[in-house]
């Protein structure tokens, strides 16, 4: 148990820097390009039917309509797949999701006792 918290803890330091050197990687590279003061992130907001993007500051507006897209039909499309490794591939990452969510399960579970 000590061991766990011990590896958790610096799992959680180390993803701490990561995240504090991305940050700084970041605002360097907006130094370097003189884009300082400039909104860091990217929307995308649909308004009346068109698409709104926004990115580094600059603000893109789509000409054309949006479609209404049925859900249930997109789904099938995206899953339809004719190549037979990304298909392989697809399930094999769906099975891996699936593992990790229930070992998830069980570990919060287990320390919630």
């Amino acid at each position: 148990m000590r061991s766990f918290m011990l590896i958790l803890g610096l799992v959680g330091i180390f993803f701490l820097g990561v995240m504090l050197g991305i940050n700084a990687a970041e605002n360097n590279i907006q130094k370097m390009q003189a884009l300082e003061g400039v909104t860091k992130s990217i929307k995308i907001v649909p308004k009346n039917g068109n698409l709104e993007i926004s990115i580094l500051g600059n603000t893109l507006k789509t000409e054309k309509f949006l479609a209404k897209v049925d859900p249930k039909a997109l789904k099938d499309k995206i899953t339809e797949s004719k190549n037979k490794l990304a298909s392989v591939s697809n399930e094999v990452g769906n099975g891996v999701c699936t593992i990790t969510r229930g070992v998830l399960e069980r570990l919060v579970l287990f320390f919630q006792k």
